[in-house]
This record gives structure tokens, sequence and C-alpha cells, in this order.
């Protein structure tokens, strides 16, 4: 298992603003090794990560990888990034994504601008 990578330190001034993620999405995660799954909701979401919320948890420092997301619609959307558990808390875990490739990210971006566009009308 591959140690999560050191970004740099950020202030709220500096880092990528964390979108609220309207609605009911689920996601699924996966231990990096793939027998392990958890399932719970994304309630913030980024290009350089997200907040799952769920009883169930990795510990911190696991790698990871996000499958899908699925909207209230029963729709999947397949999304694979993989990350690592920068924390946990009584709620659930942030997860800190790798660096993206050019269609994951363009692909996170787009649910990004939905999401923007649904909390602001």
């Amino acid at each position: 298992m591959r140690l999560r990578p050191v970004k740099p330190v950020t202030t709220p001034e500096t880092r990528e603003r964390r979108t609220p993620v309207p609605g009911a999405v689920r996601a699924a995660l996966f231990l990096y090794n793939g027998k392990e799954k958890v399932c719970g909701w994304v309630r913030m979401l980024n290009t350089g990560g997200m907040y799952l919320q769920s009883k169930a948890r990795f510990p911190a420092e696991t790698e990871v990888v996000l499958e899908t997301m699925v909207w209230d619609d029963n729709t999947p959307h397949p999304v694979q990034v993989r990350g690592w558990v920068a924390y946990e808390d009584n709620r659930g875990m942030g997860i800190q994504f790798s660096t993206p490739d050019a269609s994951t990210l363009a692909r996170l971006r787009g649910l990004l601008h939905g999401f923007e566009a649904a909390t602001a009308g």
C-alpha cells in the first residue's frame, strides 16, 4: 500500500471551495485491494476530495477507490478515483483524492457544476 501524498498546507482562503451536495447521493468506497467496501452519503465534494457520511469507516491513511455515486433516482454514475482516508470523525470520513486523470477531473467538475446550480436555484 502506498502512503498518502503530502499536499501543501491550505487555509480556508487558499483551498478549493467545498461544494455541499444537495439531495441524496450515495457512494461506494472500496479498500484499494478490493476486499472491503463502505457505502455512505456524500455530503461535501470538490476535485480534491469528499466527505462521506457513514457509520462504517476505514481508518485514517487507508488507501481507497471511489467506484460509483448513485443519485436519489437510483441512477449510477461511475466515477473511479483513487484516494486516501485523510481523517475520520464520529459521522464519517474525509477522503483526499489522488490526482485524477483528465476525464475523471472533467466528470468531477461537471458534477460540481450541477450541484452548484441546484443549490443556487
